[in-house]
């Protein structure tokens, strides 16, 4: 009879049972000789084994005699071990049992497994049943050693020596401490077996790489020196899955998979990931480490994988000469010729350059063939079928997938770190070069449009995306493949259907290794920030239903992007790798985190979750970190409303109160006659007293009644509800002529205007600016007059549609371009030199709006010395806050949501080189995009920011590791407002109900305490002691007035794009590509070049291509590659169209892409 000895189990713990529970007789019990161990058998009428048939039943052998079959009966029928007959008869399991002589009344039972890698010859374990039966047990089992000894009441320590009877259970860990416990990298040089890679690492680690031209700081070498190991990593990595040894009671070692119902002695090994994701902290210079990276390991070339090594021998036609021979071996073998024979000399030493075995190698470049797959109906028809093979270059090449409005910030970093980088930008529209082309550049740099406009347009052509001819992205070996923002992979599931576009044709190109760039891989995984709001136990207390959304986002960037198994293991796998046991089984991560997550019944999830993040995650610790990156001054300025202010709070209110009482009336009651109505049937509803209202509300009523009433009677408010725009208030007016160009009715000084009326001043006394006897003239003649009650005329009551537009086109922020020269001093004795006595003391005193005066006094106080960003959320607030500055000839620019990719990007240059705008107005949701704007250091929020996340990112764009000087950041809040009410929920909130508000479609309402507030809206009390009617008293005062004229005023109808980075004499013309001053711009071949950097903007031609035939007879066309680094353009008749010439922020058609190998459209 087959056996199997004892010793080949496993000692995995006991089960206590006392003697009511074991249906054993009080006498037999009491029996000395139960003292003594004896094992359990089942005999074949209790159950039917399940064994190999064609062995037959199995003996284990090696254990302690068996026990008497009465009270073996007995125990097999008891409620304890019933359950578990058919593994005891199937041989999975053995018991003893024996009574405890210290505690008569308690028994025990030793459990013995047969692991799943042991005696699988004599005993198969594929029965999923008895699987799922010997997880229960093993879930049961007491791993305590005194137990096993017989010492039920000593402490419940294990082998392990860890204080938990119930094995796997443990207290739940929040996903944000995982994340921001992880290790920091810790890259071992010295482990490396390709020297290449080792020296690389070591340039790193030692900030030596050649052609960086600046110096990483230690945290920076460390992540960049991981990465490289990461790339090369050759050993395998233990399954995730098997996160924690145990240790039997013999002291053999075993793993245990709960969810995949597994016990196994020896720990499952895969393939490490080659790559990951670098999750650096927002502004610690992510971005300088993967230039560091591409550098460090620029001379490296991809190699041929192992499945296609040795297929393709050399089969010449005639015999080469040994140079080119030993090209022919240098290129296949991966080796990198380009140190070698000193093709890159800007490696700061002295090399030999070997010109003649540069061409031996430029005329054999390293390739590789990958047979296509047949089908079984072509293999039947094969005499009828050809297969054409694909050929495969092998490069230096990294690709760089990033975001449309990140172009020009990767193009800056690239020009202020690197040299000696050959770089193809693809970032308006697809044109590629042949592949034996694009094999020879260092990084191709891709919009993500761009990108994905590959998967439509081989779609589109009923073409394989995988067809060389079509694309010659597919018949290049790329070294890596980096995408920027790369959370958003993310955002699909891990289904095959569900694929973005980037992921589908990313699996149909050959990238060594792949890399996900993102501060947050999830929108949850923010937390720990110090000095931002919220505080660490706040940030902690987040809901199971959020840190489950986060887990399935990691989850889908490593199993569909990274490759990362055994999470990407799929039954697809298992079919066409024909490899039994290595991907046999379909590995879930639903399955084996998410749900585990769900119930947190088991801590060995925390660290299988922990594990996979170690092998993918590139991070530093936060306080690692914030030493290096500048201060954050934060602070809330709490702001007394204005008399205007209040009025415009209360009407809000009233809009409230009355709509609650009455729900007659939808619409805001700003304007006059519909306040006047909604007054009217207020008092109408209280006279009829048809329905009864408490006391409280009729008080509410009755002080809303007459709260309106002084509301339409008041003469600035119904000018700002008549011109829709914020009064100001200006004296000294020229010649007196302030009655003709205000808003309001009332006469004399000041005057109650606007700022487009003072903007057309401007423009109409401009060329006057500095006649007196001219401007003396106009007045006399009534011009100026006359010019005012024109302009008053013109203006449209109802001006918020193109409000909206001017935000959307930026066309305001743009209208006061002028020659680039600096800001004049607002001083009066500056003013007055430059500008004609009647016009030197008209001043700007006061607005209607206390946020819009101390934006003002704060962006005059400080716009010399530091750069401004303003983040606002309604485009209305930018519009007023923009008209203001243009008045005030602050040069500036609105980073609106509405206008292209293209636009944005030329604004973020002109921002970053263009010291003479200082001031950038944001929409917040564009705050979140990895900007960096690092040349500002005062931050406002014009209004308070609920999400805290939010707020972080917008501060992120100014908290650079490259920022030099402390970064101020300023909420502004409006006493009684609901911006009090946002302060304080903002404390209060926890990140689940913080992206129930911030999610699509969401909005502040959503929060239960917020809605109330403005339910229970309440009026305000109003200044007793200002009057009325005396308008300047209700006004929000200037600190100090500002001079109207002066300051290159009257400019703002002078072409937009005059002074924009990357705009020449064609204004008027969207930007083909942003050039710095540093660059040669060439407008007929789209090339621009770094110094010894080549950055190329557009593919070569195909006509007058030489070419050249391999050691294999294959034709090449010739690839130039001279000391120079000729780069050749493409023909300008070929030029792709841009995406949006005139900038307008007007959608654009999906462009035709043209493959420049082949001439397709």
């Amino acid at each position: 009879m087959p056996s199997i000895h004892i010793d080949r189990y496993l000692a995995a713990g006991c089960i206590v049972i006392n003697d009511a529970q074991s249906g054993i007789p009080p006498l037999r019990w009491a029996a000395p000789f139960l003292q003594s161990w004896h094992s359990i058998d089942v005999p074949a009428s209790k159950s039917k084994p399940k064994h190999n048939p064609s062995i037959g039943p199995i003996e284990i052998i090696g254990s302690d005699p068996p026990l008497h079959p009465d009270i073996e009966n007995a125990l097999l029928n008891s409620p304890v071990l019933s359950p578990f007959l058919g593994l005891l008869a199937s041989k999975w399991v053995h018991m003893t049992f024996s009574v405890s002589s210290k505690h008569p009344t308690t028994g025990i039972i030793r459990v013995y497994i047969l692991p799943d890698d042991v005696e699988n010859r004599l005993l198969p374990r594929f029965n999923k049943g008895l699987q799922q039966l010997r997880t229960r047990l093993f879930q049961l089992l007491d791993r305590s050693r005194w137990d096993w000894h017989g010492h039920v009441e000593s402490p419940k320590v294990d082998n392990e020596g860890n204080d938990n009877q119930h094995g796997l259970t443990g207290n739940p860990q929040s996903l944000l401490q995982i994340f921001n416990a992880l290790s920091a990298p810790d890259p071992s040089p010295g482990q490396m077996k390709d020297l290449d890679r080792r020296e690389s690492m070591y340039n790193l680690l030692e900030n030596k790489v050649p052609n960086l031209k600046t110096k990483l700081y230690p945290f920076q070498c460390q992540s960049a020196a991981a990465m490289v190991q990461r790339e090369s990593q050759t050993e395998p990595v233990p399954d995730p899955r098997l996160p924690e040894r145990f240790v039997d009671h013999i002291g053999k070692s075993y793993y245990v998979d709960l969810i995949g119902d597994t016990i196994i002695v020896d720990s499952a090994y895969y393939d490490s990931v080659c790559g990951g994701i670098l999750a650096e902290e927002m502004g610690s210079g992510k971005t300088l480490i993967c230039l560091a990276l591409i550098l460090a390991t620029k001379h490296i070339p991809t190699q041929v994988p192992d499945l296609y090594r040795g297929a393709d021998p050399i089969v010449r036609r005639k015999v080469a000469s040994l140079m080119d021979m030993a090209a022919a071996v240098l290129t296949r073998s991966g080796a990198p010729w380009k140190d070698i024979l000193g093709f890159d000399d800007t490696q700061g030493h002295d090399q030999i350059r070997y010109d003649a075995a540069l061409k031996a190698v430029r005329r054999n470049p390293g390739w590789y063939r990958i047979p296509q797959p047949v089908s079984e109906r072509a293999i039947r028809r094969r005499s009828m079928v050809e297969t054409c093979d694909q050929g495969v270059y092998l490069s230096h090449t990294s690709l760089i997938i990033v975001p449309p409005n990140l172009v020009t910030h990767w193009e800056q970093e690239i020009e202020k770190h690197t040299s000696g980088l050959r770089v193809l930008l693809q970032t308006k529209t697809l044109c590629l070069p042949s592949a034996d082309y694009l094999k020879d550049y260092d990084i191709v740099l891709f919009s993500r449009p761009v990108f994905d406009s590959i998967y439509y347009t081989k779609k589109g052509t009923h073409q394989s995306i995988r067809s060389s001819q079509s694309d010659p992205l597919t018949a290049v070996h790329f070294k890596r493949c980096i995408i920027d923002e790369g959370h958003v992979l993310g955002t699909s599931t891990l289904s095959a259907a569900d694929k973005t576009n980037l992921q589908l044709v990313m699996n149909d190109l050959h990238v060594d290794a792949k890399w996900v760039v993102t501060g947050t891989p999830s929108t949850g995984l923010y937390g720990l920030e110090h000095g931002a709001q919220g505080s660490l136990e706040q940030n902690h207390r987040v809901s199971t239903g959020l840190e489950l959304h986060d887990l399935r986002r990691i989850g889908v960037m490593a199993a569909v992007f990274l490759k990362t198994r055994p999470w990407a293991n799929t039954n697809a796998d298992t079919q066409a790798l024909r490899v039994k046991g290595a991907t046999r089984d379909k590995v879930l991560w639903e399955d084996y985190i998410v749900k585990p997550w769900a119930l947190r019944t088991a801590d060995s999830r925390n660290e299988c979750l922990k594990a996979t993040l170690g092998s993918l995650i590139v991070r530093h610790p936060k306080l690692d970190i914030v030493p290096f990156l500048p201060s954050v001054q934060e602070r809330i300025v709490y702001l007394d409303g204005s008399y205007q202010d209040l009025i415009s709070l209360n009407l809000f209110s009233l809009n409230i109160i009355f709509n609650a009482t009455n729900q007659l009336l939808r619409r805001p009651f700003f304007p006059k006659s519909d306040t006047l109505q909604a007054i009217a049937k207020a008092e109408q509803f209280l006279d009829e007293g048809v329905v009864s209202i408490t006391a409280e509300d009729d008080e509410l009523l009755g002080t809303a009644i007459e709260f309106g009433r002084i509301a339409v009677s008041n003469t600035v408010k119904d000018a700002a509800q008549s011109f829709a725009q914020i009064p100001l208030f200006v004296e000294s007016f020229p010649y007196g002529a302030g009655r003709h160009w205000p808003i309001d009715s009332r006469d004399g000084d000041p005057v109650c205007t606007m700022a487009p009326l003072l903007l057309r001043l401007q423009e109409r006394l401009k060329r006057y600016i500095k006649s007196p006897k001219t401007l003396d003239m106009l007045s006399s003649s009534g011009d100026i007059a006359a010019w005012g009650d024109q302009y008053r005329k013109k203006i449209s009551v109802d001006t918020k549609g193109e409000r909206e537009e001017s935000v959307q086109d930026n066309s305001l922020m743009e209208e006061n371009r002028n020659s680039a020269r600096e800001q004049d001093s607002a001083a009066a004795s500056s003013v007055s030199e430059v500008v004609a006595a009647p016009l030197a003391r008209t001043r700007l005193i006061s607005t209607a709006s206390a946020k819009l005066s101390y934006l003002v006094d704060q962006i005059i106080r400080h716009q010399e010395a530091e750069q401004i960003l303003v983040f606002y959320e309604n485009d209305n607030v930018a519009y007023y806050l923009a008209e203001v500055l243009e008045v005030l000839g602050i040069q500036h620019l609105i980073y609106a949501k509405g206008i292209t990719s293209a636009r944005k990007n030329q604004y973020l240059a002109t921002f970053t080189l263009k010291q003479q705008f200082r001031v950038m107005l944001m929409d917040i949701s564009q705050a979140a995009y990895g900007l960096d704007m690092k040349t500002a250091s005062r931050i406002y929020f014009i209004n308070p920011v609920l999400n805290p996340q939010v707020g972080a990112q917008a501060i992120g764009r100014a908290r650079r590791i490259s920022q030099h000087k402390p970064v101020t950041v300023e909420t502004l809040v409006l006493r009684g407002s609901i911006d009090e009410v946002i302060v304080r929920r903002r404390e209060e909130m926890s990140p689940d109900e913080q992206r129930k508000c911030s999610r699509v479609g969401g909005s502040i309402l959503d929060d239960g305490k917020i809605y109330n507030w403005i339910l229970n809206a309440k009026i305000l009390p109003l200044p007793t002691d200002v009057d009325k009617d005396d308008g300047p008293a209700q006004m929000a005062k200037l600190a100090e007035p500002q001079y109207v004229f002066g300051r290159d005023s009257g400019r703002y109808r002078e072409h937009s794009d005059q002074n924009l980075v990357g705009v020449g004499a064609a204004a008027g013309k969207d930007v083909d590509r942003f050039v710095n001053a540093k660059r040669k711009f060439g407008r007929d071949n789209e090339v621009t070049i770094l110094g010894k950097s080549t950055i190329v903007l557009a593919s070569r031609p195909r006509s007058n291509r030489r070419t050249y035939r391999d050691d294999d007879g294959i034709f090449h066309p010739f690839s130039p590659m001279a000391d120079d680094e000729e780069v050749m353009g493409m023909n300008p008749q070929k030029r792709a169209v841009p995406d949006s010439a005139d900038g307008n922020g007007s959608p654009s058609k999906r462009p035709r892409v043209r493959f420049a190998a082949t001439g397709e459209n």
